[in-house]
This record gives C-alpha cells, sequence and structure tokens, in this order.
C-alpha cells in the first residue's frame, strides 16, 4: 500500500459526499469520500493518503490531458520485471511509490530506471486516514 502524507487544503460537500483536496509536497492531490463512512475531516488537517500499487497509472508524458486529477511526477528508481506484472519503484520528493503494471506495458512505453514519468491516480481509488 503507498502511503503519503499532506494535509487538507480544501472540502467542497455535496449531499453525502465530499470532494477532498490535500497537499503533499506541494502537489496536489483529490479524494472522494463517503460522509457516512468516515469521521469528518476538516481544514489543514493532516492526513494520510492511501492507495494500491495496482491502482498507479503511469504516463510518459509529463502533462496528458485526461480526466485523472492525481498526477505525480516521478523517477523510476528500481524495476523489477516479470513475465506478466512488473513492479516500478517510484521517487516522488524523496518517499517510495510503487506501481504494479503489466510486463507489456513496460515493454511499450519503454520504461527505464532513472527516468522521469508522470504517476496517475483516480481520485475515488485515494483512501485518507486520519494522522
Amino acid at each position: 500500500m503507498n502511503k503519503l502524507k499532506g494535509h487538507i487544503v480544501e472540502i467542497h460537500q455535496e449531499d453525502r459526499l465530499s470532494l477532498i483536496k490535500i497537499d503533499v509536497n506541494q502537489t496536489l492531490f483529490t479524494s472522494i469520500i463517503i460522509e457516512d463512512l468516515v469521521p469528518k475531516f476538516k481544514l489543514n488537517q493532516t492526513v494520510e493518503l492511501l492507495f494500491k500499487a495496482t491502482e498507479v497509472i503511469i504516463s510518459k508524458e509529463e502533462n496528458p490531458n485526461i480526466s485523472l486529477q492525481n498526477k505525480i511526477d516521478c523517477k523510476i528508481i528500481q524495476l523489477k520485471t516479470g513475465e506478466l506484472l512488473s513492479d516500478l519503484t517510484l521517487d516522488f520528493f524523496g518517499t517510495k511509490i510503487h506501481s504494479i503494471i503489466t510486463t507489456q506495458s513496460v515493454e511499450r512505453l519503454n520504461l527505464a530506471v532513472n527516468q522521469n514519468i508522470t504517476a496517475m491516480v483516480k481520485t475515488n481509488e485515494i483512501m485518507l486516514a486520519l494522522c
């Protein structure tokens, strides 16, 4: 499980849903939360962002024009390639993030260690935990 620590900078609510924006190392992340399932979050509160390695999407484009809001500039620091899946270890301001993608995608994108990439995570895949 990937973990990042940040603080809440915006909260937008509608009915039972909250769209929460979190600053992590001056990179803005967005998470959508169902109110009934979690405690109330507050502005400036420190939280931990949690997301699975299988939910981290990789792009070689610096700023792809797609609907994903959570775009993280990283560098590949380790690449373990298996027959079907590959585990990428990414550096994000000194924090390691893991992405598990198909080996076919690694080959198609021609990914390599020391390469700068953009990692992306869907808003609904980021869980928040109180610190």
